[in-house]
């Protein structure tokens, strides 16, 4: 017998309601941003493309102050698309086998980041490398670079030995 993991179906009620909400909402705090993406953290965690499309919002959702009054950008409203369209299939995301999990355990790469009243800086020790954005940047600036250096990351996690991460790096503290 091969154990499972299941979502509540009020986890996708939920979800859905919250995606609804900030789809056809014209300007809305930060905090309910912060609201969907814990929503969608299940639904990340149990359907491995979801990843890619949860870390955009997170991103989104990072880029801007906890009160700030904010409109969605087009890649973040097709993005909640998407995942609006994968919770129709809840049936399918339940009763997942905990095997699938495995490999999440597995860490090729670590970044520690960190926010100040100066800006952001995100560590990465294996490689000596490092990415400072200072605060005076503006917040489409800010965000450009969050999305540029997980593409990087996401890059040379999918090509073991790769130096994209490396190189991404080391051209972010050159530019500084």
């Amino acid at each position: 017998m091969t154990s499972t993991v299941t979502i509540p179906p009020e986890k996708f009620a939920q979800a859905r309601a919250r995606i609804l909400s900030v789809l056809y909402g014209k300007a809305f705090k930060v905090t309910i941003v912060h609201k969907l993406v814990k929503s969608l953290r299940y639904v990340a965690t149990c359907f491995s493309p979801a990843r890619a499309f949860y870390q955009t919002l997170l991103v989104f959702e990072t880029s801007f102050r906890r009160f700030d009054r904010i409109e969605l950008t087009p890649d973040v409203v097709e993005d909640l698309t998407w995942i609006f369209a994968v919770l129709a299939y809840e049936h399918r995301l339940n009763s997942i086998p905990v095997v699938e999990f495995d490999p999440i355990s597995t860490l090729a790469i670590f970044v520690c980041i960190d926010a100040s009243d100066t800006g952001l800086c995100a560590l990465a020790p294996q490689i000596k490398q490092y990415l400072r954005v200072k605060r005076k940047t503006t917040k489409a600036i800010l965000s450009n670079e969050n999305r540029k250096f997980y593409k990087r990351l996401r890059a040379s996690e999918r090509r073991p030995g790769s130096s994209a991460l490396g190189t991404y790096l080391v051209e972010a503290n050159k530019q500084r």
